[in-house]
């Protein structure tokens, strides 16, 4: 199930959370792009509607303490794709890159039991034993951070790099 802890509607910022019982979804008041200091991939619904998606590739990321494997992840640029964050862990762990949910376009978020469509994420928190599958194809090339910002987990090494070639 879902649980949407933070939510902004028409595109900008997401922080989800999966878990296997309960439901509930909390959202914000919308706020276009542009006034919430947002800059998200230009025409991205174009991007997304135009995207060959039988030819997407799927890519999977284990999350556990404290750890991302693969913690680097490189795709290409007009390539869709389906990313997988699967925790393996007993935390929560977020899934947390801000440039680079602004450098790509997404179609969608979804778990086995949910679906969240929205222009803009921007960090993902999946609980432990949970999962879900990001749609994106990446637009702006270049290095981005990653890092899960739960307390301490950083600090303990939890980081990674995404590149968009």
């Amino acid at each position: 199930m879902w649980s949407v802890s933070r939510s902004v509607v028409a595109g900008v910022a997401l922080s989800l959370a999966l878990s296997g019982a309960g439901a509930g979804v909390q959202a914000a008041e919308p706020v276009a792009p542009a006034a919430a200091g947002f800059d998200p991939v230009a025409d991205g619904a174009a991007v997304v509607q135009q995207a060959n998606w039988d030819a997407m590739q799927a890519v999977e990321v284990r999350m556990s303490e404290y750890k991302y494997e693969p913690a680097a992840l490189v795709f290409k640029s007009g390539q869709p794709y389906k990313l997988v964050l699967r925790n393996v862990g007993k935390e929560p762990h977020y899934f947390t890159a801000p440039a680079f949910f602004k450098a790509v376009a997404s179609r969608k978020v979804q778990s086995r039991d949910a679906e969240i469509k929205a222009y803009y994420f921007n960090a993902f928190e999946v609980l432990p034993g949970g999962s879900l599958e990001f749609f994106f194809v990446p637009v702006t090339k270049g290095d981005f951070a990653l890092c899960c910002t739960m307390k301490g987990h950083k600090e303990n090494g939890m980081v990674g790099t995404i590149k968009v070639e």
